[in-house]
């Protein structure tokens, strides 16, 4: 066999193997995520059930003490039922609206940078950012309203009846009791079953993540070689940080959430460590700079028509119009709740989103 033929034969063992870690990842990605959503609804049902519990005790407490309240505590009581149903009743009306308002903006989720002298982007990253977040709030919100509800109207029962109501609802509430904590104790063995699954899924996960990585490593050495050093730019770009891995590239892929829905990543994303350093990817001058809820500061650099994108960072260094040279710092990438860093970064020519992969020289260390 020549050397073309075993080059090629083994250039093509390595995409295959590339291609099936690749697959593993998707794989073990979906049933983390999965994992994760599951334990979330766990957690958040077991803390409806605790609640429950502790509302059932509190009206057997009641109907042990029995006492007995005047009209006007009765009244009060009786006042409160009412504005507490009506509070739901808007709840109800407001989840609804937010329901309709994300149905309407689905197809706007990936049209949130660029454009950087309109006024409308800042708007319309404001109202995405914060349409789930207050959806899940009103969620909760009803699910609080709806308990205490419930137990106004509990106690209302206790102190309106008679001795033999009163202990056929002492009755009721110990039989719920028995019942909720049966189906606590269940919730609890899942959830812990569902979070060590998730442990040696990790684990997994790194493993393979590495070897794909140093693979995917190699092969963009090799066309960083191919490559010809004269481009249709006179622009040569730099990674925008020194060092970090590579955790998300341009391009298609499924939604983190929802599998069946695919999302649009319209640039890469870099891990790096805490407070790591951002830079110029080239000479250039500010375009804007954005306080994206959620996602920290966005600063645009146009590079005569040619604009590099840098999200999810902090400590912004230029303003607005300063003129920046190739290499010269920018800001600091920011460290999440859970405290990981990673930034964004995007490659724009004109209107047309580019693969920075494509024209960043170099590698990241």
């Amino acid at each position: 066999m020549c050397l073309p033929t075993l080059l090629s034969a083994g250039k093509s063992v390595s995409e295959n193997n590339n291609l099936r870690l690749q697959k593993d990842i998707r794989v073990i990605q979906s049933i983390l995520e999965g994992n994760t959503l599951k334990a979330n609804g766990l957690e958040g049902e077991i803390t409806y059930l605790e609640y429950q519990v502790v509302a059932a005790q509190r009206i057997i407490k009641l109907v042990q003490r029995e006492e007995n309240i005047g009209l006007n505590e009765s009244i009060k009581l009786s006042g409160q039922l009412k504005v507490l149903r009506a509070e739901r009743a808007i709840g109800v009306n407001q989840y609804q609206s937010l329901l309709l308002e994300e149905y309407k903006n689905r197809d706007y989720k990936m049209k949130l940078y660029f454009l950087a002298s309109s006024k409308d982007i800042k708007q319309l990253i404001n109202r995405l950012t914060h349409l789930s977040t207050l959806k899940k709030f009103r969620g909760k919100q009803l699910r609080a309203l709806l308990h205490k509800q419930k137990e106004v109207e509990d106690k209302l029962a206790v102190y309106n009846g008679n001795k033999q109501q009163k202990e056929q609802i002492a009755y009721e509430k110990v039989n719920e009791i028995v019942r909720l904590n049966e189906l606590l104790r269940k919730l609890h063995q899942k959830c812990s079953s569902v979070k060590f699954d998730n442990q040696s899924l990790y684990l997994d996960l790194q493993g393979k993540e590495a070897r794909l990585n140093m693979a995917l490593s190699k092969v963009r050495v090799e066309k960083i070689r191919e490559q010809s050093l004269s481009s249709n730019t006179q622009f040569s770009f730099n990674w925008p940080v020194y060092r970090g891995l590579l955790v998300g590239r341009f391009g298609v892929s499924k939604h983190a959430k929802e599998r069946k829905v695919e999302v649009l990543n319209n640039g890469v994303d870099v891990l790096v460590l805490k407070n790591e350093p951002v830079f110029a990817v080239e000479t250039g001058l500010v375009k804007a700079i954005l306080e994206v809820p959620g996602s920290n500061y966005s600063v645009i650099i146009n590079h005569g028509g040619y604009y590099s994108v840098y999200s999810n960072v902090i400590e912004v260094l230029p303003k607005v119009g300063d003129k920046l040279e190739k290499g010269n710092p920018i800001a600091k990438v920011a460290q999440s709740d859970e405290g990981v860093s990673k930034l964004h970064f995007e490659l724009w020519k004109g209107v047309v989103k580019l693969d920075p992969e494509q024209y960043l020289q170099g590698t990241l260390d």
